[in-house]
């Protein structure tokens, strides 16, 4: 079922992967407990729209949970080049780089994006966000194929449920929302992509997400 021993819908498993601060030892099963719940999100998904053939090999092989962001970020260097484009006022909360998920703490994102804090299973909703990338870049056949920023952040948001109040409901809406490029765009994101989605479906948009003219394509459909 899943690559190399683990089975990411198992706590037992994920956790004998993952490794935390020393002081958070205590937490192995709390976090674990967690990342299985991220999996089975980013899974029933996947099943549902007839992806699952690409949940294996396993999307993720092991777990880092870190105390800063920091910590994070110096631990990502040192095995992958940092993004170099993130919209003004990002930060770094996680990332999942050969097939190592990592993380900052619940506590730590919370204290880093507040406004997330208060969705539902915020934490496992970011280490959902993370899982889908892989998912989605699978899909695409890779991720130069999984579209502009915009709609790549849009689906993996869709897809871990990281819902705001923000509304998209005409193609002007939808275009000013992907163009956005500064703190509280994902939010924007989700929304246009979930407008897209109503109207022309999942399968139909990651099948053009890769092609030129993608966006035209996108507003050329809804008239």
């Amino acid at each position: 079922m899943c690559a190399e021993g683990l089975n990411p819908l198992k706590v037992d498993s994920v956790a004998a992967r993952l490794r935390c601060p020393p002081q958070m030892e205590h937490r192995r099963v709390e976090f674990a407990t967690m990342v299985v719940d991220a999996y089975s999100i980013v899974r029933r998904f996947a099943v549902d729209h007839q992806y699952g053939a690409h949940l294996e090999p396993s999307l993720f092989g092991s777990v880092e949970i870190f105390a800063t962001e920091e910590k994070l970020i110096q631990r990502l260097s040192s095995v992958t080049t940092l993004p170099c484009r993130r919209p003004e006022g990002e930060v770094l909360c996680a990332a999942l780089v050969s097939a190592v998920l990592m993380a900052v703490t619940p506590e730590e994102y919370a204290s880093l994006r507040p406004e997330y804090a208060s969705i539902d299973r915020a934490w496992t909703r970011l280490l959902a966000h993370e899982m889908a990338h892989e998912l989605h870049s699978r899909v695409a056949g890779g991720q130069e194929s999984m579209g502009p920023r915009w709609f790549y952040e849009g689906f993996a948001m869709y897809v871990a449920g990281q819902f705001f109040h923000e509304k998209v409901s005409t193609a002007e809406e939808a275009g000013a929302a992907i163009a956005a490029t500064s703190r509280g765009s994902y939010a924007k994101y989700v929304a246009a992509f979930r407008f897209f989605v109503e109207r022309l479906g999942i399968k139909q948009l990651l099948a053009h997400a890769h092609r030129k003219g993608f966006e035209e394509w996108l507003f050329a459909s809804l008239k």
